[in-house]
């Protein structure tokens, strides 16, 4: 049983009422950071440590989406018109969803941008799904893998759908 409910700031107490056994998506306290995130955000432990790691992560994308425009890919995407479509559309939609991730930090009124980031996110996770076919590696163990991987961020990315003002849902996301 999956029950979804979105609830409003301050009304924790109200989660588990006749939701026994059901996931709940509540307003947690990063939803209540206003203005630039960068000022407003609490740096507590967990925080910094997800920056510790988002900040690398941003530097390896970088040069991920530099290869992908720099280096002729791999002929098994492009031989089919729609793998090589399907690819420019996967680039395309991580680095929307990069772009406005690190934005998002920095501007006012951050709500539009998660909300591209998150659409940006599920246009990329259709493209990956339909490069399952052809990961490269070992299929057996790779095709689970990257459906796993996929599913996840597709959680992810609706949690930040319906909660566009939690810097820290954004901060997973990417």
């Amino acid at each position: 049983k999956v029950c979804i409910r979105r609830l409003e700031l301050g009304s924790f107490e109200a989660s588990n009422h006749n939701m026994e056994g059901c996931l709940i998506w509540t307003v947690t306290p990063d939803c209540r950071a206003t203005g630039p995130w960068v000022a407003t955000a609490d740096y507590d432990a967990k925080l910094v440590h997800q920056l510790c790691i988002a900040v690398p992560s941003l530097l390896a994308n970088i040069l991920v989406v530099y290869y992908y425009v720099t280096v002729n890919h791999h002929p098994k995407f492009v031989l089919r018109l729609v793998r090589a479509i399907t690819l420019r559309i996967h680039v395309w939609s991580g680095v929307i969803e990069i772009f406005t991730s690190v934005a998002a930090w920095f501007v006012r009124d951050p709500v539009p941008l998660c909300l591209l980031q998150a659409l940006a996110s599920l246009v990329h996770c259709i493209t990956a799904l339909l490069q399952i076919p052809i990961v490269f590696g070992t299929q057996i163990i790779m095709k689970p893998a990257y459906t796993m991987v996929v599913v996840v961020k597709v959680y992810l990315a609706a949690n930040l759908f319906f909660h566009p003002t939690c810097y820290a849902r954004s901060l997973v996301l990417f």
